[in-house]
């Protein structure tokens, strides 16, 4: 498959393309169906010298007001398959949910754990998505992706260099286009696998918000580097009816069903979330972006919020809670758009002189 200018659409808005609704529009814009589609649009971005981003399910991103410059490619490859006994493979199009359906249907367990986590294969793979303590990497045997000479790599676990929230994809963002993922599973009960579904899936509802949001938007700080902040969760008041994470007042009644307490989740990390509580950030509004009521680690666009509020929230966030607890925040949510612009170093600065 080969494409061409005729191929592509201008000037295609993206906010509706994202979890949190916000972002202008991209130069040029494809939407790929499988994974030879996804590939003929990264040559094609190659080849016209394009500048090239790859939307999944759109969520852990904020896009600029601004939008996107070059091409953007909505990635829907959706093919899945059983490969052997118990190894599935999965076009990076394929969304978490669909993938954990279709491993419950065929009895193989491993995934439950990932049960309303959003977003697709490629970007959990991509940013080593995780919760309860289990990340994407535990169950990977290998991924194909494309290299910028047009070839197709297969890369083993090991050389995926998977961390926390991160892979050797996201840390050279632009070398490789992930096209799918071989996860190895174990055998299980159908309906055993369904019901674990099922139940993290209350879970989250219960203790995430509803509203527009990118997901987390901060990364775990690592406790090692912070000796004097001890994972005491219960250290400052708070209401636990609004979910803090660790804190065991505020954890599920079932939290064994999970197979561990809440403070092993993060694995020597602290809570982000615990963080902005303790700050007092709830609910601090910019415009309509929103620190989360219910887990202080979103940030919600309770309408018409834009790019420009949300970084502005984050900067105060970032503020806040280093000089209340010396812990500097970084960002799991990926920024596009904003190297085609100054407006997030502009933000970014002016919030630093306030």
């Amino acid at each position: 498959m080969e494409l061409s200018f005729k191929d592509i659409q201008k000037n295609k808005m993206l906010a509706p393309y994202t979890s949190f609704r916000i972002g202008g529009a991209a130069e040029f814009f494809f939407e790929a169906k499988n994974e030879q589609a996804l590939g003929a649009a990264f040559l094609f971005a190659k080849k016209e010298e394009l500048p090239f981003t790859v939307l999944g399910g759109g969520q852990n991103v904020l896009i600029s007001d601004k939008g996107i410059l070059g091409l953007v490619v909505l990635n829907r490859a959706k093919k899945i398959e059983r490969l052997d006994d118990t190894k599935i493979v999965a076009a990076s199009g394929v969304t978490v949910g669909e993938l954990l359906s279709f491993s419950a249907k065929e009895g193989l367990e491993g995934l439950a754990w990932a049960a309303g986590l959003p977003g697709t294969v490629g970007g959990s793979v991509f940013g080593n998505s995780g919760t309860f303590g289990s990340s994407f990497a535990d169950t990977i045997e290998s991924v194909s992706a494309i290299t910028n000479d047009g070839d197709v790599k297969r890369f083993s676990r090991d050389a995926c260099a998977f961390g926390y929230k991160t892979s050797l994809f996201k840390t050279v963002p632009h070398a490789y286009l992930l096209l799918s993922a071989i996860f190895l599973l174990k055998h299980g009960d159908s309906e055993n696998i369904r019901k674990e579904i099922e139940r993290n899936l209350k879970w989250r509802a219960t203790h995430h918000p509803p509203y527009q949001s990118a997901g987390c938007i901060f990364k775990n700080p690592e406790l090692l580097h912070y000796h004097r902040l001890a994972f005491d969760v219960v250290g400052r008041p708070h209401h636990h009816n609004s979910f803090v994470e660790g804190c065991l007042e505020c954890a599920p009644s079932d939290v064994h069903a999970h197979g561990n307490m809440p403070q092993n989740w993060f694995e020597g990390h602290i809570p982000a979330g615990w963080l902005i509580d303790r700050a007092g950030l709830k609910g601090r509004r910019v415009g309509d972006a929103v620190v989360s009521l219910r887990h202080a680690n979103f940030i919600m666009n309770m309408g018409k919020a834009r790019a420009e509020d949300v970084i502005i929230l984050i900067g105060i966030v970032k503020e806040a809670v280093h000089r209340q607890f010396g812990v500097m925040l970084e960002e799991e949510i990926r920024y596009l758009g904003f190297e085609n612009s100054k407006s997030k170093a502009q933000m970014v600065k002016t919030i630093s002189k306030s």
